[in-house]
């Protein structure tokens, strides 16, 4: 019976030593999930930090569209100065025009009154004339008396 005994004790060993193997596995299973778990938490938070850069490089980008916005206004607000400063140029031109033909205006008015003055001289001439003529007449009849 000793024996028995013996054996019984070993077999309940062998059940106590299997039912810790058994828990042992489980143990090993819950570790093997949880690794799983880690692993994945590990690849989310790397995709986060992918969105996160992703994020960043979509901000740079959206800044950079307003920095070309601003640069395409300024363009164009330098557009509109240049033909500004094209019609300004233009109002120059016209304003030098302007003035020359002002000038040739008070040269034609010199003009005309230099030819009323030629015209009142060549009167003046011709009574001068007249009178020269009458004056030689007047000699000839006092010649003739």
């Amino acid at each position: 019976m000793t024996q028995l005994a013996q054996e019984l004790d070993n077999m309940t060993q062998l059940t106590q030593d299997l039912d810790n193997m058994t828990q042992l596995t489980e143990e090993l299973d819950n570790m093997t999930q949880l690794t799983e778990e880690l692993d994945n938490m590990t690849q989310l938070d790397q995709e986060l930090d992918n969105m996160k850069q992703l994020t960043e490089e979509l901000d740079n980008m959206t800044q950079l569209t307003e920095e070309l916005d601003n640069m395409t206004q300024l363009t164009e607000e330098l557009d509109n100065m240049t033909q500004l400063t094209e019609e300004m140029d233009n109002m120059t031109q016209l304003t030098e025009e302007l003035d020359n033909m002002t000038q040739l205006a008070q040269e034609l008015d010199n003009m005309k009154q230099l030819t009323e003055e030629l015209d009142n001289m060549t009167q003046l001439t011709e009574e001068l004339d007249n009178m020269t003529q009458l004056d030689q007449e007047l000699d000839n009849m006092k010649q003739l008396t």
